[in-house]
């Protein structure tokens, strides 16, 4: 796999403007663009606040967006439930009618008043968690909480204990090799060290059911993940670490090369920030990652850099699946550009892509 590579291959896009395209001020592309083929045939492209809004049209390349909200974060105050801002990460269905989904589930103990008086990251516990649209899309629910956790910390919330839980899932991706569903999940365990930083990788048969999700546990499938209110956890366990780090947030199988091909953001370690590759022949064993776009983040931006990019994702418009989570040797590479205007951050966030390749050293 020394010989394979990922490459810009021509000039961005701008698939979402937010000054021409938005719906409300916070109608912004905030978590990786993700996308399926529908009963009828037209693809959906959902890139989501914690109020969902979708990209619609016959094709990838012809998505436009949509006003209609179809799912509104709950605000759940008790931390418990699991259940307060809600952001769709993945979607994966068999027939584009009945659509399940992973959910980056975040509580914000410093907007419910008496739980935590802090700031946003000393207050925030974070959980993934399933939902199900059974319209192809228009509308989505959850089991009641909470019952539809699938990843959470090893420990119940704790007030001020700093941004701790299982964040930003990949999308789901079907392994062609044994025909279980995958996701790679982000995992900060403790907090401060970057040690206890990294991304794990599950898999499950049943995507109607939350529970029967399992882990990989460095030698098999058998991580169990439990409500940390009912049954003390512990973390599950890294992979391609430190080859990977925390980057994980798209993968697909590339049909051609008979590879896994990983994209996602990254800055730890002596090279500047940016959208990195990865392969795989196996979702344990990974190439050391190498990077294709320069990027800077909103915790590394300074007064006068560029613009902030994020949350990259792998999609090719030709793919097969039904799912798009299978390319060929090109594809395009879409993410949020944060505009910083007078070095401030703002809600001006537009959903970009760029096309790239795979390439095959001689």
């Amino acid at each position: 796999m020394d010989r394979l590579a990922l490459r810009l291959a021509g000039p961005e896009e701008i698939v979402f403007d937010w000054t021409r395209d938005r719906c409300e001020p916070e109608d912004v592309p905030d978590l990786p663009a993700r996308a399926y083929r529908d009963a009828d045939g037209n693809v959906q492209l959902f890139a989501t606040h914690y109020v969902w809004r979708r990209e619609t049209g016959p094709s990838l390349d012809t998505v436009q967006h949509r006003c209609p909200v179809v799912h509104r974060f709950h605000g759940n105050g008790d931390p418990a439930a699991f259940d307060d801002r809600e952001w769709l990460a993945a979607t994966y269905t068999e027939d584009g009618r009945t659509i399940h989904a992973l959910v980056h589930n975040e509580y914000h103990g410093h907007l419910h008043p008496g739980r935590c008086a802090g700031s946003y990251d000393a207050c925030l516990y974070n959980s993934i968690t399933a939902a199900v649209s059974n319209d192809a899309g228009a509308s989505w629910q959850h089991v009641a909480p909470p019952a539809h956790l699938i990843a959470a910390h090893q420990r119940p919330y704790v007030p001020l204990s700093s941004a701790l839980g299982a964040f930003r899932p990949s999308n789901l991706f079907r392994n062609p090799k044994d025909g279980y569903v995958y996701a790679f999940l982000q995992q900060i365990a403790e907090p401060g060290s970057h040690l206890t930083r990294g991304v794990c990788l599950m898999r499950t048969r049943t995507l109607g059911d939350p529970t029967a999700w399992r882990a990989w546990d460095g030698d098999s499938f058998d991580h169990a993940f439990v409500n940390p209110y009912a049954t003390p956890g512990r973390p599950c366990v890294f992979v391609g670490w430190p080859e990977l780090h925390e980057m994980g947030e798209s993968v697909v199988w590339n049909d051609e090369l008979r590879v896994f091909v990983m994209v996602g953001s990254e800055n730890f370690g002596a090279d500047a920030g940016g959208f990195w590759f990865s392969f795989s022949r196996n979702l344990i064993d990974w190439t050391q990652r190498q990077r294709f776009m320069e990027a800077e983040f909103p915790w590394t931006y300074r007064c006068g850099d560029p613009d902030v990019l994020a949350y990259p994702s792998l999609l090719d418009p030709a793919s097969p699946s039904r799912n798009f989570d299978v390319t060929g040797r090109r594809a395009y590479v879409y993410f949020t550009h944060i505009h910083y205007p007078r070095c401030q951050m703002t809600l001006d966030r537009d959903l970009v892509r760029v096309p790239v390749e795979l390439t095959v050293t001689p």
